[in-house]
């Protein structure tokens, strides 16, 4: 699921989401949708409105309060920076702003990024006068290095690949404070293995769910709850309502939380 996704599945789950909504025509100030029936004038006055996918990149995640709104037409204040285009999409908050779902999702996330690893992979190639590599981006963890035949791309093949001895490597910080692979020329030739490629094999945090469109490498089930729960506590004081869903959804986010945490094969 995307972020957009995400926060869609959120505000429905939580009884906030209006309307998702397409827009017809538009100008600056104002959007039409065959959509928004509401029945009472300014019925909508005070809501929050969200684009989702759009045509405009200066469009794109931006929130806008509804300061009017008859049957089929909704004034938003301030005026937006450009007309949206027939077909953009857009979503109608209730009870949360736009702001809200953006700090609970990232707080979600952030949790996540601390118990939660991937599998990763790269690749460097060697030289045999350097025995000291920068580490790959992103890496939080290394648990294996194998050679592979320069032009070589099955890892896994015995005959080909080759896994260094664990001894012959380590994982150290250099005096620039980066990380760097350093062989041990006691254990390791590297006159042997010259050009040949070093495939990395290690864990890294997943990605932050930086735009609407960013794809979630988190298990979306704990986003949701937990990001559920975070908003349930900004309302317990508005009622029973609240404090049952604060319960639940905290509840669920700690299991789920448990059963993200990952191993760290360093």
């Amino acid at each position: 699921m995307t972020r957009n996704e995400i926060q869609e599945s959120i505000a429905g789950l939580l009884g906030d989401l209006l309307l998702k909504g397409v827009v017809d025509t538009a100008s600056q100030a104002h959007i039409a949708d065959t959509d928004l029936v509401f029945d009472l004038s300014n019925r909508l006055k005070g809501k929050e409105l969200r684009f989702i996918a759009v045509k405009s990149p200066t469009l794109a995640e931006l929130s806008r309060t509804i300061s009017a709104s008859v049957v089929g037409t909704i004034t938003l204040t301030p005026s937006l920076p450009a007309s949206p285009t027939a077909g953009d999409t857009f979503h109608i908050y209730e009870k949360f702003r736009d702001i809200d779902y953006k700090y609970a999702i990232d707080e979600a996330v952030r949790v996540a990024r601390e118990r939660y690893l991937i599998d990763a992979s790269a690749t460097f190639s060697i030289v045999a006068t350097q025995w000291e590599y920068t580490t790959p981006s992103g890496f939080r963890y290394i648990h294996d290095l194998w050679f592979v035949p320069t032009g070589g791309t099955d890892y896994e093949d015995q005959d080909t690949a080759f896994r260094l001895p664990r001894n012959s490597w380590q994982v150290k910080s250099n005096v620039a404070g980066t990380k760097v692979i350093s062989f041990d020329p006691r254990i390791i030739n590297l006159d042997d293995w010259d050009n040949y490629l070093v495939q990395v094999l290690g864990q890294r945090r997943p990605v932050e769910l930086t735009y609407g469109t960013t794809n979630s490498e988190i298990p979306e089930s704990f986003i949701i709850n937990k990001s559920q729960s975070l908003l349930a506590m900004r309302k317990i004081g508005e009622g029973q309502e609240w404090v049952t869903r604060f319960g639940y959804h905290t509840q669920e986010a700690m299991r789920l939380e448990r059963a993200l945490f990952t191993q760290r094969r360093a």
